[in-house]
């Protein structure tokens, strides 16, 4: 009986996923490379950015309490499919990561692609964020990518390039109510928002877009608002 033609698709095996506490013993260097990056530059505070604390607030906790998941996905560029196949579990493990309710918020998903380098890979990644973006929403998730080259600026400090790593990266967590900035940037996830956090993500929101205008437009909006 004949099977038909094996595709890429079918020549990717199903993500294996690494626990954090793991990682250092993982096959490969690349999630080695990934924990080195993530120990020493998102776990740590920085000057730039403009707050407070290390650059990302939920990392350092996810990985004490052992709650992070990474893989490598090695498609290459051009496969959508086995693309899209890996974020979906991705999505689909999150839920998965067990642990108590006070601290669900910590859990992490990480997915690095060492094939995805330069604009057009990069833009490949790009879609397969927009792609998932709302789907993960609504199930109270938000999906980010990170890659060497990122020009999307910092929420504190927009000239902070916070979004930039050694090589590609997609990371799932859970939304909070800090993420009004975020949603701002993509307006059709503000429904969602609003659902989980009601009338005080109004005001993160408001406060979110008070801000964006005067980093924009500098001392235009306190001349205008009224005392």
């Amino acid at each position: 009986m004949s099977v038909g033609r094996r595709t890429q698709t079918d020549r990717i095996p199903a993500p294996i996923w690494s626990e954090w506490q793991d990682v250092r013993s993982a096959s490969g260097d690349t999630l080695k490379s990934l924990a080195d990056w993530f120990e020493g530059y998102v776990m740590q505070p920085h000057l730039d950015v403009g707050r407070s604390g290390h650059v990302c607030p939920y990392m350092a906790p996810s990985a004490r309490q052992n709650l992070a998941r990474l893989t490598v996905n090695e498609a290459m560029p051009g496969d959508r499919q086995a693309l899209r196949r890996t974020l979906t579990a991705g999505v689909e493990l999150y839920g998965s990561i067990t642990c108590p309710e006070a601290k669900a918020v910590f859990r992490t998903v990480v997915i690095a692609y060492p094939t995805h380098s330069g604009e057009e890979a990069v833009a490949e990644l790009q879609w397969l964020q927009r792609s998932m973006r709302f789907r993960a929403a609504r199930q109270g998730l938000m999906i980010g990518l990170f890659e060497p080259d990122s020009a999307q600026p910092g929420i504190v400090n927009r000239s902070f390039r916070s979004f930039r790593s050694p090589i590609a990266v997609i990371a799932i967590r859970t939304m909070v109510e800090g993420d009004a900035p975020f949603v701002l940037r993509n307006p059709l996830m503000i429904p969602v928002y609003l659902s989980r956090f009601g009338a005080t993500g109004w005001k993160r929101l408001l406060r979110a877009a008070k801000k964006r205008f005067r980093d924009r437009f500098g001392g235009l909006w306190g001349a205008t608002e009224p005392a």
